[in-house]
């Protein structure tokens, strides 16, 4: 199966360096004919070269950075002759979002409007959700560029899909496939960061443990910490996992902590469910499980810490990424400078300061 990759981007080429590395990745696992990303600025040139690849390739896979997304899906359908339309779960879901006022209806039409047979891959939101098209034996992927977006339709339907395209029989080895890697993200996720992760040993422990064995031999980021103490009568499971996360990141003195508990029968219905927390110093983000009809609490199990490994990603991702959009940017190092150079003026008399004020307001 012969994959072609291609970006639509700003002019700098390292944008997106790790978004694409996931789509890679993820595109490597099926075929080794997979070509390098290659990346456009010009979405004239890139529609051109997408043209050509669609002579030989199978899959050619869009990625487009998510502030221009919805536009540029516009583009990309109208120059393959694909007509657009509603989609009535999409527009569905971000109705209330739209009603709060937090999107325009503007907003909510461009986000929820794609290929009549297409494919869906939503995002956690429902925004910039990509998709994937069909004409014969050919397949067409449109995603965003953006680190959490990405993730989610990479791990949450990229390997799936292109499992199925490549007939792909051994699903455990896929699910065991993705758990790996969205480790490996946690972890260089951490090690960008300089931050640690423990992990509590309660749920799934031998697969939490393989994983940071294969990614981090020696524990310099993702380690495996203590079993909690047994659950108090009083407790519900949601207090207890969320008590479990909070206490191994104290213990272990790491930025960030996660447990997954065991799978649970309710008392009330049939149904099976198991719990996960990720815990950094301000939050803990609990998340509940069910199962499906023929997914038996070893398979939730695997579920769980594969969903666990997608959050604790993500937490550690977003945390970097606030940190560093905090920093003084290049401009700000200016200002600054101008500022200190008006305060030595001052000293000199209100004439130098309206001078300075001047030649800084004269450049803006």
């Amino acid at each position: 199966m012969e994959i072609k990759l291609f970006s639509l981007t700003k002019k700098e080429p390292h944008l997106f360096a790790d978004e694409k590395r996931a789509v890679t990745e993820c595109a490597n696992s099926f075929s080794s004919e997979t070509e390098k990303f290659k990346n456009y600025s010009s979405p004239k040139r890139m529609l051109l070269a997408v043209s050509q690849a669609l002579r030989s390739a199978d899959v050619v896979i869009i990625a487009v950075q998510s502030s221009n997304y919805n536009s540029a899906k516009k583009m990309i359908c109208s120059a393959l002759g694909i007509d657009l339309k509603q989609d009535e779960d999409i527009y569905s879901a971000l109705l209330p979002v739209k009603e709060s006022g937090k999107i325009t209806q503007g907003a909510l039409l461009n986000n929820s409007m794609f290929p009549k047979e297409a494919d869906i891959f939503a995002t956690g939101d429902f925004k910039c959700c990509g998709f994937s098209v069909t004409s014969g034996a050919q397949s067409i992927i449109v995603l965003p560029l953006e680190s959490i977006k990405t993730a989610e339709i990479v791990f949450g339907s990229l390997y799936d899909y292109l499992g199925d395209i490549a007939g792909v029989k051994d699903k455990k080895e896929l699910a065991r496939l993705k758990r790996y890697r969205l480790a490996q993200r946690t972890y260089q996720s951490l090690k960008k960061s300089g931050e640690k992760f423990s992990f509590a040993p309660l749920g799934g422990k031998s697969l939490i443990d393989e994983n940071i064995r294969l990614i981090d031999k020696e524990n310099e980021f993702m380690s495996l910490g203590e079993a909690p103490e047994a659950r108090q009568s009083s407790q519900s499971v949601k207090e207890y996992i969320t008590a479990a996360a909070q206490a191994e990141r104290e213990k272990s003195g790491c930025d960030y902590a996660g447990v997954v508990s065991s799978a649970f029968a309710s008392n009330t219905d049939d149904s099976v469910f198991i719990f996960y927390a990720v815990a950094d110093k301000e939050n803990t983000h609990v998340i509940k499980l069910y199962a499906n009809e023929d997914e038996n609490p070893k398979a939730l199990t695997a579920y769980a810490v594969e969903r666990m490994f997608e959050t604790a990603g993500d937490t550690v991702i977003t945390k970097f990424n606030e940190k560093e959009s905090a920093k003084p940017t290049q401009a700000d190092r200016n200002l600054r400078q101008k500022i200190s150079a008006i305060t030595a003026f001052a000293i000199g008399g209100s004439a130098a300061i309206c001078a300075v004020l001047a030649l800084i307001l004269g450049g803006q």
